[in-house]
């Protein structure tokens, strides 16, 4: 245990170490509520057409489900499999830990990555495709619980039991309203383009 910890602090994997704690915590604060799941998810659909290039970004960016997917499922998983491969690359094949060759191994590092991402992307997109459905037939009028911190005009999700499993959605309020953590929300109304759907508070009277 104590010389894998050693790996992971060594110059060549340090940075790959950094960043994969950096996205674990963003994680730890979905799960506590303090960041909405939408937070650094834009939609990217590169337009640009320039000899050829906006194909090739397009390509890339359909390729890893990024559009499909929230991008910080994307971002996590090729982070925390080129840290593992430097992990490996550097223990197995650099034990004199090479500055050069550590550098040399980002190039393999990173081509290996990109595609266990997208290979792993590719059901996830088509899971979330299908919750996104289930969401637009299932949740309009429907009353749920706020489970973030507290939902307003920017922030928060509710999530409302259904039949099968639960469904969380991202809420926002109206009017400078806000509802904190267990409030019953009404769903009344959605913006498909942002993928949110707007609540007001219900009173069970």
């Amino acid at each position: 245990m104590f010389e894998f910890l050693q790996q992971t602090v060594m110059p060549l994997n340090l940075p790959f170490t950094v960043i994969f704690g950096l996205t674990m915590l963003y994680w730890l604060a979905v799960i506590l509520g303090g960041i909405d799941l939408e937070f650094l998810d834009a939609d990217i659909t590169p337009d640009i057409d320039v000899d050829g290039s906006g194909g090739f970004l397009s390509s890339i960016t359909e390729f890893l489900s990024l559009g499909e997917v929230p991008i910080m499922f994307v971002v996590t998983l090729m982070v925390m499999s080129c840290w593992w491969f430097s992990l490996i690359l550097n223990y197995f094949l650099n034990p004199s830990h090479s500055i050069l060759l550590g550098l040399a191994f980002l190039i393999p590092n990173f081509i290996v990555s990109f595609f266990i991402t997208a290979f792993i992307m590719k059901p996830l997109a088509k899971m979330f495709k299908q919750n996104d459905q289930r969401k637009e037939s299932s949740v309009m009028y429907q009353v749920g619980t706020v489970v973030t911190s507290q939902v307003n005009s920017s922030f928060g999700q509710v999530e409302i039991l259904t039949g099968g499993a639960p469904i969380t959605i991202h809420a926002r309020t109206t009017g400078g309203g806000v509802l904190i953590k267990g409030d019953k929300a009404l769903v009344y109304d959605e913006d498909r383009e942002n993928g949110v759907y707007f609540v007001e508070k219900y009173n069970e009277e």
